[in-house]
């Protein structure tokens, strides 16, 4: 297992031990006031979405996230409002030729542009 080694003092070292499975989240989600399933919700999306294109995109359902989380459906479902309300997160949802539904969740970047949080005035 390889080990990255961070140099924090003279004589102290900082040891990254964790093992190379990981996702990563923007920290600025844990100061925007959201509730722990809201957290934990844009946690499970982020490790679900799709890091290799321009977009993070994920779609898994809400019976997934509730299961993920150990949470009813309902609060899953209003979990992803939230996030969308603050514009961290995007849903379209899809339909195919059967009529089967799915959501496609694509995360947003915590800032825009003029470097002010979602959710907040300017």
């Amino acid at each position: 297992m390889e080990k990255d080694f961070v140099a924090v003092g003279a004589s102290d070292v900082l040891e990254d031990a964790r093992s190379r499975s990981w996702f990563w989240c923007h920290s600025v989600i844990l100061e925007m006031g959201l509730s722990v399933y809201e957290i934990a919700v844009y946690c499970v999306l982020a490790r679900h979405a799709d890091g290799s294109g321009e977009k993070r995109v994920c779609f898994p359902s809400y019976r997934r996230l509730s299961s993920i989380l150990g949470c009813s459906r309902p609060r899953a479902v209003r979990a992803v409002g939230i996030l969308i309300q603050k514009s961290l997160l995007k849903k379209t949802t899809r339909s195919d030729q059967r009529g089967c539904h799915s959501n496609l969740y694509e995360l947003i970047d915590p800032f825009d542009p003029s470097g002010t949080r979602p959710g907040k005035p300017g």
